[in-house]
């Protein structure tokens, strides 16, 4: 699928390219976390240890359930407030334990980091709605994260990773607007969309 291949990639790139038009121009100096000629590998185990062992619970679980009872939009929320609360021990425990951070500074990282996880959210419930598909969720998942741990946290810049956070809203916002919040599988109406204007 097109959008799987193309989205993380373009994503990752906007980032960059905000983070250092916001960093005052400083281009990133790059020390890959993981080398690159481990990219096969490290990809494969994103896709299982990040994909496959979270979007089990996310997706293959707890977004169907919650969408017997709520509208696509709304069980998005819900999904991804926990989804970044998940996060907890990585973006507030272990930079407090390393000293790397004060605890307003983790906290803030980490309700950041749970508003874009938020718009995130929206944007798998579309994508994962419209091809009922966990596969490509799983796939997407750990392939993201490749290219984010490559172009955006090996880049050093603060800059890159919050715009890397902010940007998922964009087409959240896009989704919300042109399908209906019930199951963000219907497009709304031409007609419908020019009156909402």
């Amino acid at each position: 699928m097109a959008f799987i291949l193309v989205f993380p990639i373009a994503l990752s790139i906007t980032a960059v390219v905000v983070g250092t038009l916001l960093g005052g121009m400083t281009f990133p100096t790059y020390t890959f976390l993981v080398p690159v000629a481990l990219a096969v590998p490290f990809l494969l185990f994103l896709v299982v240890c990040t994909g496959l062992a979270e979007e089990l619970g996310w997706r293959g679980f707890a977004l169907p359930h919650l969408q017997k009872t709520r509208t696509a939009e709304r069980a998005s929320w819900i999904l991804g407030i926990a989804w970044g609360l998940w996060h907890l021990p990585s973006v507030v425990l272990l930079p407090l334990l390393a000293q790397q951070a004060t605890i307003p500074q983790a906290m803030l990282s980490l309700l950041g980091l749970t508003i874009g996880i938020v718009g995130y959210t929206i944007v798998l419930t579309w994508l994962y709605n419209n091809t009922q598909s966990l596969f490509w969720i799983v796939l997407l998942h750990g392939y993201a994260n490749a290219w984010q741990s490559y172009l955006v946290l090996s880049s050093g810049s603060f800059m890159a990773q919050v715009a890397y956070g902010v940007l998922p809203w964009l087409l959240a916002l896009w989704v919300l607007k042109r399908y209906d919040t019930q199951t963000l599988t219907q497009r709304v109406p031409q007609v419908q969309l020019r009156k909402a204007v």
